[in-house]
């Protein structure tokens, strides 16, 4: 709307839940703290009843269907938006090291090491700009760039300030950054973000909050990075459909295909792939795959939405096109007697509330 209808700026001032949008923080962490491949690194996606996680004896995590998949790579977590196999990540990861990524990458608002986090779940909210800041992490091969309004002024006079060449920051190694553009391409080619593959190379990852409430596609190319959130400025208000991939994705399509005037250029691979290795957390699958569960035909069981403000709802999101074919998606975990070579931290984070993810409640849906 016009600066007379409203003076609220929503890419910069509304904080709102980023669902399944956040995992972008947990996907990085695990390849950069601990040089995981998330194409080697395994977790049953299944319910998670009460008690799953001995410092939050309240929480469960569902699916935004009740659907699961077994014993499942992060590759295809990412692609599917899996939210039981993520939290088992995080709680693997450390709450506390996926903080610090998602601060390094751009993120400013408050976060407070809750479990739920990584599904969405936050205090405070994020805003649209911070989601675009962070995911423009990814696109800058690794470089954060603080945002920058305004590029530079020219006075009458002629003379002129610059203020366009903020000072960038090496958060990942480019083999790194590539590496998690590699997963995040695959949510556009072939996830629950399909909706923003306009036919151009990018990455991304969509958002959807408790309760359809707000709707996220966060995505870029090797250019632009942009957040998309829908939602209703008067509150957290559930929509119709309202997965990130069904509403913000195809608002995100059609203005990155218009801005990008063009262009269709792909990242440059890395001269030395990164490699990695599997990640054995406490959580994660070290021997034989397990069969998926039946899939339950009861009603979704939302979490706690004690981390969930009362007020506004969100826009912003993003999603990826063109993948790299990886031919170790679908391939078997590691077979019994392997090792951990990186044995991750205790972990005593506080108590977390219930979180969004695609699908609503703690939901990851393959559908959308």
């Amino acid at each position: 709307g016009s600066y007379s209808a409203t003076k609220f700026d929503y890419a910069t001032s509304a904080h709102r839940q980023p669902g399944s949008s956040f995992k972008t923080f947990a996907l990085m962490t695990l390849i950069h703290d601990y040089q995981g491949n998330p194409a080697s690194t395994y977790y049953v996606s299944k319910p998670l009843a009460p008690g799953w996680l001995s410092s939050d004896p309240t929480w469960e995590v569902h699916t935004a269907e009740d659907s699961y998949q077994g014993t499942i790579n992060i590759t295809k977590a990412t692609i599917l938006s899996d939210n039981t196999v993520y939290v088992q990540l995080a709680a693997d990861l450390g709450w506390e090291k996926l903080d610090d990524t998602a601060r390094a990458m751009g993120i400013t608002s408050p976060l407070d090491g809750n479990p739920s986090e990584v599904i969405g779940g936050l205090r405070v909210g994020v805003t649209p700009l911070e989601m675009a800041d962070s995911y423009a992490t990814l696109s800058n091969g690794g470089n954060h760039v603080p945002a920058t309004i305004i590029n530079k002024v020219v006075f009458p006079d002629g003379s002129t300030r610059d203020f366009g060449n903020a000072k960038s920051t090496r958060v990942f190694p480019y083999d790194e950054a590539y590496e998690g553009t590699g997963v995040l391409k695959q949510v556009v080619t072939s996830g629950t973000g399909t909706p923003a593959n306009y036919g151009c190379p990018v990455a991304g990852k969509t958002g959807t909050a408790n309760n359809l409430e707000n709707a996220w596609f966060v995505g870029y190319s090797p250019r632009m990075s942009t957040a998309v959130w829908v939602g209703y400025p008067q509150g957290n208000i559930p929509m119709s459909d309202g997965f990130g991939g069904a509403l913000a994705a195809p608002i995100w399509n059609e203005y990155m295909h218009d801005a990008s005037s063009g262009y269709c250029g792909d990242w440059k691979a890395p001269e030395v792939p990164f490699e990695g290795k599997p990640f054995f957390g406490p959580f994660a699958v070290t021997g034989q795959p397990v069969t998926a569960p039946s899939t339950s035909t009861g009603s979704q069981t939302k979490t706690d939405t004690s981390t969930t403000p009362s007020g506004g709802t969100g826009l912003g999101s993003g999603t990826t096109t063109n993948q790299t074919n990886n031919p170790t998606l679908f391939a078997q975990p590691p077979q019994p007697g392997a090792t951990n070579p990186t044995p991750p931290p205790a972990h005593n984070p506080p108590t977390g509330g219930g979180g969004g993810g695609d699908g609503g409640g703690t939901s990851g849906s393959p559908k959308h």
